[in-house]
């Protein structure tokens, strides 16, 4: 599927081959170095994730589970422990049971 994006002019280019559509553009407006530039950041930004690959810190089907499961049980068990701590104060404050809620569900 195609991307149109409209140059500060006006013009608006059709990427379809994002890597070489968008490299044709660097170079048509940019000139031949900043193209040349743009093509070490992608081999940079490549070589970067067939690292993760290799070292396991990335799957190539997708997010690596083990990790996010991990964080979201890290993610109970400091809401689970603030909550306890509320819960054995001789008052509830309220302002910190909101602030748990608040940060509990802006994480999830």
């Amino acid at each position: 599927m195609g991307h149109v994006i409209t140059l500060p002019g006006g013009e608006n280019e059709i990427i379809i081959d994002t890597k070489r559509d968008f490299r044709q553009l660097v170079e048509k407006h940019m000139g031949y170095d900043a193209a040349n530039l743009f093509d070490e950041i992608i081999k940079q930004v490549e070589e970067e994730i067939d690292d993760l690959y290799a070292t396991g810190k990335r799957h190539p089907d997708g997010d690596d589970y083990e990790a996010v499961s991990d964080g979201l049980r890290g993610l109970a068990v400091d809401t689970m422990n603030a909550l306890k701590e509320l819960l054995d104060a001789p008052k509830i404050n309220r302002k910190r049971l909101d602030a748990i809620y608040y940060e509990l569900e802006r994480s999830l």
